[in-house]
């Protein structure tokens, strides 16, 4: 689990059964199909990882729960507070952009430098091999 979910669910005190993943951080998995938004069976089998195991697979949008009320206090907020998913910041930086449109590209200057663009199909990078993650799932973008 990537650390804005981990804090989320804490916030909400979700269990290890309740862990999830927003769809926007499944790239950086090595076994999920990005294109369908689900954990990949064949990839799964082939480094003997239990697809129980994994976190479900949410939207960026979904509400995972509510603020607990420990987390409240800690916070100084109000108890059950709905609490979304959340997203990747550089998929959300894409977003913030409005770069939402094949053939637009955008460039990211910081921590990590990321020169991406917007394609409107699914298409891995067998030659320079490049990554891709999606934003809809009509809306990917190559890293």
């Amino acid at each position: 689990v990537v650390p804005g979910c981990y804090v989320a669910g804490k916030m909400a005190d979700l269990n290890t059964f309740d862990a999830f993943v927003d769809y926007t951080y499944l790239h950086y998995s090595g076994v999920a199909n990005i294109q369908e938004m689900i954990w990949d069976n064949e990839l799964c089998d082939m480094f003997s990882i239990s697809k129980e195991k994994l976190p479900r697979i949410v939207k960026p949008w979904d509400i995972i729960g509510h603020l607990s009320k420990e987390a409240a206090n800690h916070c100084a907020l109000i108890e059950g507070i709905p609490i979304a998913a959340g997203a990747g910041d550089t998929t959300t930086s894409y977003l913030g952009a409005g770069i939402v449109k094949p053939g637009i590209i955008f460039d990211v200057a910081g921590t990590a430098s990321v020169l991406a663009s917007c394609t409107n199909e699914f298409s891995p990078d067998l030659k320079y091999k490049t990554v891709m993650c999606s934003l809809t799932s009509y809306s990917f973008f190559r890293l």
